[in-house]
């Protein structure tokens, strides 16, 4: 495992599960989803449970975080992280894609999230909230924009990729 520290953020739907397993897999690092963090089955844990569980992450050597988390919780894993990832998709993308997500889980019958309602009710909050989401991430982020790669396509998100691919080094 490598000692690198990468955090993955936007919006629901904008990728940031797949990109961080993709750097998980490029680098043999553990991808931690914060969803897992904040939450568990009884609902969002308490602060210092949350806290606890983030320096648990930091104190690894290498580590992908992914979330669209803007608390205060979040920002010792920002100065931690050498790249910051925003995935600022546009919204139709995020939407297609929260579809497409939550119909394969149906169909799989392993939906966390089971119903048409709660995907209704999941799309219109996304709507409601995205620039206010988007605002609210520019604001966090702006202290590490030397860190952090602002992917608002495809094309700039594959440069994203290559950029962080491991340069193979001629033999001797």
């Amino acid at each position: 495992m490598c000692a690198l520290k990468i955090h993955v953020i936007g919006l629901a739907g904008s990728g940031k599960t797949t990109l961080a397993c993709w750097i998980g897999e490029m680098f043999a690092l553990p991808v931690r989803d914060l969803d897992f963090v904040v939450y568990n089955a009884a609902g969002e844990r308490p602060f210092a449970e949350i806290n606890a569980r983030i320096d648990a992450i930091r104190a690894l050597p290498g580590w992908v975080t992914e979330g669209a988390y803007h608390d205060a919780w979040l920002r010792p894993l920002l100065d931690d992280a050498e790249h910051i990832a925003w995935l600022d998709l546009p919204l139709r993308v995020c939407i297609t894609r929260i579809i497409k997500r939550h119909l394969a889980a149906e169909l799989a019958r392993n939906n966390m999230h089971p119903g048409w309602r709660k995907l209704a009710s999941f799309i219109d909050y996304t709507r409601r909230t995205a620039n206010s989401q988007r605002a609210e991430t520019q604001v966090l982020l702006s202290s590490y924009s030397g860190k952090t790669t602002h992917c608002r396509s495809s094309s700039e998100l594959a440069t994203f990729k290559q950029c962080l691919k491991p340069t193979e080094r001629p033999r001797d």
